[in-house]
């Protein structure tokens, strides 16, 4: 028999965030993009899922993660309020002077053709992966396949793979801005869909990704991008800020539905036991008991720093010659009860290479980094597009910073040099002849 789990310092955490959130989007009128928002409204989320299923995953959580996890929120809002008060102090948001119309043309069909034949390569790539690692039942079997051998870091895929992707998703993204800025801000026409032809290709490369990170991250950038060129387009006045609140919550369910697709191609198929809410709860909210559990043991150290969190650093200094040893991206998963996991919050990886004063200080500059790049972009009177792409190409780890961290993992190496390079071509060629 279940003993019952007292959930009193979830909601003692849930309601200290949104005293923080709705505070900040008072203090910001109504900016929902505005970065201390989105990390205290994720956590909130997070810990709300974590609170009404505690019982069922049998973790407790304790008044010290509740401290720790609140003050490392605040300390990412108070760098968010710093750069704001400090580089934009009574600085006027500013019309925006021109605006281009992106017509359908014939290179859409031509990037089309490109993002097609990448993804036949990489189809290729992936089912003999899927063969050589035992696939018999074919093409609809080949993420069941690889995805648990990705997992135990037994294979990867190969870093062609990876190129044909961020060559794609460029492509993708250029038009997204495309489609997304006809539609905020000019009269709709249903031409305006052609745009939308070579975004239709990138779904193939999320699906080879094997995992859902490639999904939410094109989703979120999705939800930036338009929900800033509303917001843009309205000089951010709190009546356009509530309805982009609106917006959010309306994509913040198709993209759930979306999770749950995706889920569905990789093998994670809902059941009697394993209700749609129950998977949410799973991926959105069991991090943070994961955190206090994990909080509170021993850990093991070794005398890597970092070695959990700045992977593509050492990964980097290996290729340029340094002996140093294999780091794994993955931590190790943990079974509570039934119930495993092998994420335990952004908070956590940070605690676990520089102690909880530097984890306030990650936290702090991380905050000052996002806030002084998204009001860069909100107070300057034009568009600055390959900046804004770039932004909301980055932005997912503000989303998904109460199940793990992604800034480090994903963005502290070559990969986002890759990718703004492949961003910045792709403008280039796609919008700058408009």
């Amino acid at each position: 028999m279940k003993k019952m789990v007292d959930p009193g310092f979830l909601y003692i955490l849930s309601a200290l965030l949104l005293i923080l959130t709705i505070g900040l989007i008072y203090f910001f009128k109504g900016d929902v993009l505005q970065p201390g928002i989105l990390m205290s409204m994720t956590m909130l989320l997070s810990s709300i899922l974590a609170a009404l299923n505690i019982d069922r995953w049998q973790l407790q959580f304790s008044m010290s993660s509740t401290i720790v996890l609140f003050m490392a929120i605040l300390s990412f809002a108070c760098g968010n309020l710093a750069a704001c008060k400090i580089a934009f102090y009574r600085q006027p948001i500013s019309p925006i002077l021109t605006v281009k119309y992106y017509k359908a043309n014939k290179l859409i069909f031509f990037s089309f053709l490109i993002m097609s034949i990448l993804a036949m390569f990489s189809f290729r790539e992936i089912y003999h992966l899927s063969v050589l690692l035992g696939n018999t039942d074919g093409i609809f079997n080949i993420i069941k396949t690889v995805r648990p051998a990705i997992e135990a870091e037994q294979v990867m895929l190969s870093r062609w793979m990876n190129y044909r992707q961020y060559i794609s998703l460029a492509i993708a993204s250029v038009y997204i801005y495309a489609f997304l800025s006809n539609l905020i801000f000019f009269k709709w026409s249903n031409i305006n869909l052609i745009l939308l032809v070579p975004v239709l290709a990138y779904i193939p490369f999320m699906i080879f990704t094997t995992g859902r990170m490639a999904m939410m991250s094109f989703v979120i950038f999705v939800v930036v991008i338009g929900n800033f060129l509303y917001l843009k387009k309205n000089q951010f006045k709190l009546e356009a800020g509530i309805k982009s609140i609106i917006i959010l919550g309306i994509l913040g369910i198709m993209a759930i539905a979306f999770f749950l697709i995706m889920g569905y191609l990789s093998g994670k198929v809902a059941s009697s036991t394993r209700t749609p809410f129950i998977i949410l709860s799973h991926y959105l909210g069991l991090s943070v008991p994961a955190f206090d559990v994990i909080y509170h043991q021993i850990p093991v150290e070794n005398s890597l720093i970092g070695s959990n969190l700045l992977v593509s650093v050492y990964r980097n200094l290996n290729f340029l010659g340094f002996n140093l040893p294999e780091v794994e991206i993955f931590l190790p998963f943990v079974n509570f009860e039934g119930i495993d996991t092998n994420v335990y919050t952004a908070e956590w990886r940070y605690i676990k290479a520089f102690g909880i004063i530097g984890m306030l200080g990650v936290m702090w500059l991380l905050g000052v980094f996002y806030s002084y790049y998204y009001n860069y972009l909100k107070y300057n009177n034009s568009i600055k597009i390959t900046s804004l792409i770039i932004y909301a190409t980055i932005s997912y780890p503000l989303f998904l910073s109460s199940i793990d961290e992604r800034f480090f993992l994903d963005l502290f190496g070559a990969t986002i040099i890759y990718i703004g390079v492949c961003l910045w071509i792709a403008k280039k060629i796609i919008l700058d002849k408009y």
